[in-house]
């Protein structure tokens, strides 16, 4: 049975057990006995029940009609859908090559579908000699198998030369046999690796005399070299290594100055020779190593200027291999004790040489000297002597006080504090706090809430109010206000001051009728209130000697209300308004009725 000459996804094969399939469908009265056989184009193929249409012209839509012919045919016909070829979308299957491994007399190719992505019906592979020939299909068979959750395709391809480059890329077919999004292209080179130069025994060796990391290695088959590109990256796992230099097939040894003591550095090197570029050497890790000799010159030009109990300090470098400095500081020059952390020197953005760092010093009562030195430290990590020193003076000053006459008001939703600006000198800005309290007038209870800062920047020091908009009725508040100094530890804030936001109650409805019936019920009506006036209605019930009593919460759309309490005596009812605060309006109006 010989079948799929139109069909280029299948090559019907005798595994297929073809003789059993034909016993089956001549005993069946449907295809749908045939199970999933049924569903393969080449079994229906063999039945008589496909046909392919090579006369199709792109870009037109087509209709098929079926009709059965024969001595028990019918005169039924069936009808396709429309179609149109070629299809106008090709589907992605995500393809990719995961392995190409030459073995001279073949070359095995295998690629992955990706996660989640149907599985093609078959490959059409094509080839191409490296810059010599065009793609052409070369009309090789892909065995599917699945692992694990992905379904990986392997081609072998026996029809190929040895030393020649070759380029492979896999075009997915359907079932129909309409091409997806092709594979990547892959490169390889038909030679094992007996033959292929390659780079071993690399090393990186730390050279202080030199300050460099020195890689060394050794060729097999240097013959077949190019040159050699070595690569570098401070990350093992860094995608990308950047390119540091090029050495002829000759070399065996490379010199890096480029880098810094006590950092490490990984390598790789890429052959290209003859038959193109090899992949890329294991990686080397390099470590250059600190001179302890090497003692760094000191900064020079060490500048002091003081403001408001912070000192401004500058410098310039002296040495080349400038890693960073440390500042020291002192009231006398015999106590110079180190205050800062290494502050690094970052040449890129530094094109003066010259390092800034701002001390801030402690608010002390009386004027103190302080004394400034500083530290270069070099790239081997060892440290200078101390520069020439430099000297300021602080004025001295009082600890601050608290701000005072800190006064809020309100008005137009809106709270206004505002306070007196403070005599003392050296504070820089004002922060304003506010929390929610359960406090009121003669109420002792604690208050709840924690402190929140309202601004994101310190105001400045002319400022000295501030709007709250975000406040609520109903509600007590109370502010604080911050003193911004150098340093945060002096910040003192003012004592608080309170705000307590009333809820204005809303008026009370008109127009209560209040009538018993013979069924000894109370029926309730009254004027509706205007939107806006109030949100919902609340019915009381009192009776004569008791306690008024809430009967129902309302909406503000119904105007009545029937209390169906059979109990005999005399009542009082009213209607109140209710605003969206959940506050209420006054009780005034009460109407008797006796039941």
């Amino acid at each position: 049975m010989r079948v799929g000459a139109l069909n280029r996804v299948y090559n019907f094969r005798e595994s297929l057990n073809g003789g059993y399939l034909w016993q089956v469908a001549r005993r069946a009265r449907t295809m749908d006995s045939l199970g999933i056989y049924g569903q393969n184009l080449l079994v229906l193929q063999a039945l008589g029940l496909v046909h392919y249409d090579t006369s199709a012209r792109a870009g037109i839509v087509y209709q098929y009609r079926v009709k059965p012919v024969g001595e028990q045919a019918t005169s039924k016909e069936g009808r396709t859908t429309a179609v149109s070829y070629p299809q106008k979308m090709r589907v992605d299957y995500q393809l990719r090559t995961l392995r190409a491994e030459p073995f001279e007399q073949s070359i095995s190719l295998q690629y992955l579908v990706g996660r989640g992505r149907p599985t093609p019906a078959g490959l059409a592979i094509y080839r191409q000699v490296y810059m010599q020939t065009n793609f052409e299909p070369i009309g090789q068979v892909a065995y599917f198998r699945q692992v694990k959750d992905s379904v990986v395709l392997s081609i072998e391809d026996p029809s190929v030369r040895r030393q020649l480059v070759y380029q492979y890329v896999a075009v997915p077919l359907d079932m129909y046999g309409n091409p997806g999004i092709p594979s990547d292209t892959v490169r390889i080179l038909n030679l094992t690796s007996n033959l292929t130069p390659t780079v071993y025994q690399i090393n990186a060796t730390s050279r202080i005399e030199k300050n460099a990391i020195e890689l060394s290695w050794q060729v097999k088959n240097p013959d077949k070299v190019q040159v050699i590109n070595i690569y570098r990256s401070q990350d093992y796992d860094q995608p990308t290594y950047h390119f540091v230099g090029s050495v002829s097939a000759s070399d065996t040894t490379f010199v890096d100055a480029n880098v810094k003591p006590v950092e490490g550095y990984w390598y790789t090197l890429v052959v290209n020779g003859v038959y193109g570029q090899a992949p890329a050497s294991p990686r080397v890790h390099g470590i250059l190593k600190t001179n302890p000799k090497r003692i760094p010159l000191p900064p020079h030009g060490l500048q002091a200027s003081a403001e408001n109990h912070q000192v401004k300090l500058s410098w310039h470098k002296a040495d080349a291999e400038t890693r960073g400095f440390a500042v020291f500081r002192g009231q006398t020059p015999q106590d110079l004790k180190q205050v800062s952390p290494e502050i690094p020197y970052t040449p890129n953005l530094n094109t003066t040489d010259q390092t800034e760092f701002v001390d801030h010093l402690p608010v002390t009562a009386q004027s103190t000297q302080y004394y400034y030195a500083v530290r270069t430290i070099n790239t081997s990590y060892n440290q200078s002597p101390l520069s020439a020193m430099t000297n300021v003076i602080i004025n001295g000053q009082t600890k601050l006080k608290a701000p005072m006459s800190v006064k809020v008001k309100y008005f137009d939703k809106t709270a206004l504090v505002y306070w007196a600006n403070p005599n003392e000198s050296g504070v820089t800005g004002y922060n304003l706090y506010r929390r929610e309290s359960n406090q009121r007038e003669g109420n002792q209870r604690e208050s709840n809430g924690s402190w929140q800062k309202l601004n994101a920047q310190a105001l400045p020091v002319i400022q000295n109010q501030w709007e709250d908009k975000t406040l609520q009725t109903g509600k007590v508040y109370e502010y604080q206000v911050e003193l911004v100094t150098g340093r945060e530890s002096d910040y003192v804030r003012s004592a608080p001051v309170r705000l307590a936001l009333e809820a204005k109650k809303p008026l009370q409805p008109v127009g209560l009728r209040v009538m018993a019936q013979p069924d000894n019920t109370v029926q309730l009506s009254w004027s509706a209130m205007p939107a806006g006036a109030a949100t919902q209605y609340a019915v009381y019930r009192q009776q004569s000697g008791g306690k008024p009593e809430k009967l129902a919460v309302l909406p503000l759309s119904q105007t009545h209300f029937m209390d169906k309490n059979s109990a005999e005596g005399l009542f009082f009812y009213t209607v109140v308004a209710v605003s969206a605060e959940e506050v209420e309006s006054e009780a005034d109006n009460w109407i008797s009725v006796t039941r």
